[in-house]
């Protein structure tokens, strides 16, 4: 009974990270002046993350539509992610007929290449 307390307090400072990293693209920029490494860390996470949740909505309406199959991969628990930056690297250079998909969708086709679930 103490998770659905607490769920929701997880939930709470989520939103509050998020909209503290992404506020400071819409303030006053001389509010970046009082910590800029600070503020820009910051920025990076927020559009990391927001770009990363953009490309996740790409790669699921290019399923949906049935233009690539269901892109799921499975990568195991000692690959880190400059090993997956290098799969995708030599995916994309390999495979130049595929380089009318956006990236998100290129990165996925990649990963369900080099990690596929059995």
């Amino acid at each position: 009974m103490a998770l659905l307390f607490v769920a929701p307090a997880f939930a709470q400072a989520d939103v509050e990270k998020i909209l503290r990293q992404c506020e400071i693209l819409t303030s006053d920029p001389s509010e970046m002046d009082k910590n800029p490494i600070s503020a820009l860390i910051e920025m990076g996470f927020c559009l990391g993350y927001v770009g990363g949740v953009s490309d996740y909505s790409t790669v699921t309406a290019d399923m949906a539509s049935g233009e690539v199959e269901q892109l799921t991969s499975c990568r195991p628990p000692n690959v880190n992610n400059e090993q997956l930056a290098k799969v995708v690297v030599k995916f994309v250079e390999d495979n130049p007929r595929l380089h009318h998909f956006e990236e998100a969708t290129l990165v996925a086709l990649a990963l369900h290449d080099a990690f596929p679930c059995k």
